[in-house]
């Protein structure tokens, strides 16, 4: 789902489904000018991650008069981080890392938060794009998929901010505990509640 024209290659990507981020996923070079944190904490701050929703789908195509439209039947959300966009200057500190994969697991109940609102336009009306060709018409689908997940998109920015700021950054530990483990107990509740296989698994 990102906006982003440039396609990372397969192995840039690394699934949240996969394994708990590492200190060499980190792929890409620390900026000489690293952005600062937003006040009073405006240091330059010490990582960054790239984290996206992505999604995979099955869909079925008719012809009606002289458009197709293409319905979808079955769709997968993921969180994905792009380890060529991510960084970490302080790669030895595990405190960091898992500041970091708070990020990631938020990333991940953003695609718990996708897959739901499909799910539920599609329990209530055919979820279909049209188009003169079945090649237009899957990608009009794919565009109504971006649109009705927004909103998810978003949240996460939202949340990805909160959670840097009310954590500091990572610094604050007593806080950053509390938020990390507010994150598990959602994600632990997400998964038994979804019946999909959304992990893939």
């Amino acid at each position: 789902m990102a906006d982003d024209p440039r396609a990372p290659s397969a192995d840039d990507l690394l699934d949240h489904a996969e394994r708990p981020l590492r200190a060499d996923d980190f792929r890409a070079r620390v900026p000489d000018d690293r952005p600062r944190g937003e006040p009073p904490d405006e240091l330059p701050i010490a990582a960054y991650s790239e984290t996206d929703i992505r999604f995979r789908f099955d869909s079925r195509t008719r012809l009606a008069g002289r458009e197709s439209v293409t319905r979808l039947t079955r769709i997968v959300f993921s969180a994905v981080v792009d380890r060529s966009r991510s960084w970490n200057a302080a790669p030895d500190d595990p405190s960091l890392l898992d500041h970091l994969q708070g990020h990631f697991d938020l990333t991940r109940l953003a695609a718990y938060d996708a897959q739901d609102a499909v799910r539920r336009r599609m329990a209530s009306t055919p979820f279909e794009g049209r188009g003169s060709t079945e090649r237009a018409a899957i990608e009009d689908l794919k565009r109504r998929i971006l649109d009705e997940c927004r909103s998810v998109r978003e949240e996460l920015a939202k949340d990805r901010a909160y959670f840097d700021k009310r954590t500091r950054y990572g610094t604050d530990r007593g806080i950053e505990r509390e938020e990390r483990n507010r994150q598990k107990e959602r994600l632990r509740i997400a998964r038994a509640g979804d019946a999909s296989g959304l992990s893939g698994k």
